[in-house]
């Protein structure tokens, strides 16, 4: 994984700067302030999902699973589910994390840091937040398509389930000295235009 994006500054001791913030996906462990854009990371698990379909054996088991052979369109479909499974990562409490990670204080107008896989749950049932995905076109896909896609959200061992302790204002714009930093929404939106 390329880590080559990298806050200015950084370096000479200043802070994270908010004020162009692109959405990261993968944070570097070494480097708290090099990061993967959170587009890229889903691109790429998308691009090795479909390289793996390629692969008889798990051919075989998808099929399988699948109860029948599975045609080009399946597997296409498939590998948007999986471009989804981090698409929680999109709200600005996750993306609050990116200062933590630099041990640095969260700037002001930003969310308490949160997670990504219930967090995600709140996209199902905000309208203003679903219309920013193809849901229309995958509500053609089959019966199971909302179940597959909840299973790609829920990618770190358990199901994850609506939970009450998620604050949905992480879905909100994020607004610094007066001005939009940061849009979930825009976030989502750019996913897949």
């Amino acid at each position: 994984m390329d880590f080559k994006n990298q806050e200015p500054g950084i370096h000479e001791g200043r802070s994270i700067s908010c004020e162009r913030f692109h959405p990261w996906g993968k944070l570097s462990r070494e480097q708290p302030c090099s990061w993967h854009p959170l587009l890229d990371h889903m691109t790429d698990v998308a691009a090795c999902f479909l390289a793996l379909a390629e692969c008889s054996a798990i051919r075989r088991s998808l099929e399988k699973t699948a109860g029948r052979p599975l045609d080009a369109a399946d597997v296409q479909r498939l590998a948007v589910l999986v471009f989804l499974h981090d698409v929680g990562k999109a709200n600005a409490g996750f993306q609050a994390k990116r200062w933590v990670a630099a041990s640095q204080p969260v700037p002001p107008g930003w969310p308490a840091p949160a997670g990504h896989t219930h967090e995600a749950l709140c996209i199902f049932s905000d309208e203003t937040l679903l219309i920013q995905l193809p849901v229309d076109e995958m509500d053609t896909w089959g019966s199971a398509c909302l179940s597959l896609w909840r299973a790609s959200i829920s990618h770190h061992g358990r199901p994850v389930e609506e939970s009450s302790q998620v604050d949905t204002r992480i879905w909100r714009p994020v607004i610094s000295a007066g001005q939009v930093v940061y849009d979930p929404q825009a976030t989502l939106c750019a996913a897949l235009h």
